[in-house]
C-alpha cells in the first residue's frame, strides 16, 4: 500500500441485527432489513429482503413498517432515536468495524520533523482514545437493556 499506519481509532466494534419482531434462528426469510452495501450479501444470503436507505430515514422506515430491522454497530441507536422502535438485538455481532489512519509513505517523507511530530502526536492522542470504545460498547449494552431491548442470542458455530 506504500503507507504508514499512524493510529487505530476503532477496533472490535461489533455490528448487530436489530429487529422489531423476534426470530428463532439465522433464517431471515420474510424480513425487510435496512442495510449498507457492506453487509448486503450477508443479509440476502440469510433470506432477508434488503432496503438501502440513509441513516436519517431509518426511524421513519421502522415507524411505517417499511423495514423490520437494521444492521448497526452496538453503539449509536440512542443518538438516532431508533431505540424507540427497536425491540430486539441479535447476538453475537456479525461484523466488526475497524477504523485506522494511514499516511502515504511518499507524503510522509516530504514532511519536516516538526510536521511529523504534530501528526504523530495527534495520532497518539487518537489511538489513546481507542480504549474508550470498549467502555462505550458496554455502556450502550446496558442502556439497551434498560430501554427494554431484548437479546436474541444465536449460537455461534465454528466449522
Amino acid at each position: 500500500m506504500n503507507a504508514i499506519l499512524l493510529a487505530r481509532h476503532i477496533d472490535n466494534n461489533p455490528f448487530h441485527l436489530y429487529l422489531t419482531k423476534p426470530i428463532s434462528g439465522p433464517d431471515l426469510t420474510g424480513l425487510k432489513l435496512r442495510i449498507t452495501p457492506v453487509y448486503r450479501d450477508f443479509f440476502q444470503a440469510l433470506g432477508a429482503t434488503v432496503v438501502q436507505t440513509a441513516p436519517g430515514e431509518v426511524y421513519t422506515a421502522l415507524e411505517r413498517g417499511v423495514v423490520d430491522g437494521y444492521g448497526w454497530p452496538i453503539t449509536g441507536i440512542f443518538d438516532l432515536g431508533w431505540h424507540e422502535k427497536t425491540k430486539y438485538r441479535v447476538d453475537p455481532g456479525f461484523y466488526s468495524a475497524e477504523v485506522s489512519i494511514l499516511i502515504n509513505k511518499n507524503a510522509w517523507a516530504k514532511l519536516n520533523e516538526q510536521q511529523k511530530r504534530v501528526i504523530s502526536d495527534a495520532a497518539a492522542w487518537i489511538e489513546a482514545q481507542a480504549a474508550d470504545v470498549a467502555k462505550e460498547n458496554e455502556a450502550d449494552i446496558a442502556k439497551q437493556k434498560a430501554a427494554g431491548i431484548e437479546v436474541i442470542a444465536l449460537e455461534r458455530r465454528v466449522s
